[in-house]
C-alpha cells in the first residue's frame, strides 16, 4: 500500500504517474487531444485513512497551454472521478 501512496504523490517527480503527466503534456498538441480539467472542491472519505482532499488543484492541472484549470464547487474525488451529471453540465461549470 506504501509503494501505491508514493506513486500517486504529487510531490514525487519521478513516479510513473508524474512520467504519463509529462508525456500528455507534451503530446496533447500534436496529437490534437482536446482538453478540459476539472478539480475537486471537498475532502473524500477513504476507509482507513479518513477524509482529505485526494487531488488538489496544482497535480490536477494538466500543463497544456490554453487550458484553464476550474474548481467544480461541492465535488469530492468519487463525484468528479466519476460524475453523475452530463457532460454539457460539467462544460456550464467551465464556462462560467
Amino acid at each position: 500500500m506504501t509503494y501505491i501512496i508514493d506513486e500517486l504523490r504529487s510531490d514525487s517527480t519521478n513516479t510513473q504517474l508524474s512520467k504519463i503527466n509529462q508525456w500528455y503534456s507534451n503530446n496533447t498538441k500534436a496529437l490534437r487531444i482536446a482538453t478540459e480539467a476539472f478539480n475537486e472542491t471537498e475532502d473524500t472519505n477513504i476507509p482507513g485513512v479518513g477524509r482529505r482532499l485526494v487531488v488538489d488543484r496544482y497535480s490536477s492541472n494538466p500543463n497544456v497551454e490554453g487550458v484553464k484549470l476550474t474548481a467544480v464547487p461541492g465535488e469530492d474525488h468519487f463525484s468528479i472521478a466519476k460524475p453523475s451529471k452530463s457532460y454539457s453540465q460539467w462544460s456550464m461549470v467551465n464556462s462560467h
